[in-house]
């Protein structure tokens, strides 16, 4: 598997900034957009100068002026963000407490649906609505457990989209990004059971 896939960022109101290039440091972290919803994990207003997750709106931290971008760069505003990703306690909190359920739960995920990136993609381009939605709905009904609210918040948007036709492009690409992140921490996890 590649390296973990970066968070994308969406700057909303960048018509505030006097200069883009306070954003330029943050490219290597971030995929950094200026327009969408569904396609960010993170999103940095800069009308209130407030960085929150994209999928609940929870604020990560609020900026004094524009010179502390930067500080999305630190390593607590990191683990923030990548804590909403793959949160282990709610998995194991979800399934009774047993960490070893959740374990194994993570090992066939991994093993299951490693390969799916390749698989939505396919079926998207092939116009596969159908299938396309029960692979998404099979996820789905893992996802809260080995990912938490984050990913079975995204896959519920997700494939109600594909169920009303409404899908894109973007949105599969950014659910097969996001989905890469969980695959990667679990195999992370598989690698320490």
């Amino acid at each position: 598997m590649a390296d973990c896939p970066k968070y994308t960022l969406l700057v909303r109101n960048i018509e505030n900034l006097a200069s883009e290039d306070l954003l330029e440091n943050l490219k290597g972290m971030y995929d950094v957009i200026y327009n969408g919803d569904l396609i960010a994990d993170i999103v940095l207003d800069l009308n209130d100068l407030k960085l929150y997750h994209n999928y609940n709106e929870e604020l990560i931290c609020e900026l004094n002026d524009y010179s502390e971008i930067g500080k999305l760069l630190s390593q607590e505003i990191i683990s923030k963000i990548k804590n909403a990703d793959f949160d282990e306690e709610f998995g194991i909190q979800m399934l009774g407490g047993s960490k070893d359920v959740f374990n194994n739960l993570c090992i066939n995920y991994y093993k299951e649906y490693k390969d799916s990136s390749n698989i939505i993609t396919t079926l998207m381009e092939a116009s596969e609505n159908d299938k396309l939605h029960k692979v998404l709905h099979k996820i789905k009904g893992v996802s809260f457990y080995v990912g938490g609210e984050k990913f079975y918040k995204l896959t519920c948007q997700v494939e109600t989209k594909v169920l009303c036709g409404e899908a894109t492009i973007n949105d599969l690409k950014y659910f097969n990004k996001y989905h890469e992140r969980i695959l990667n921490f679990l195999l992370e996890k598989v690698k320490n059971v």
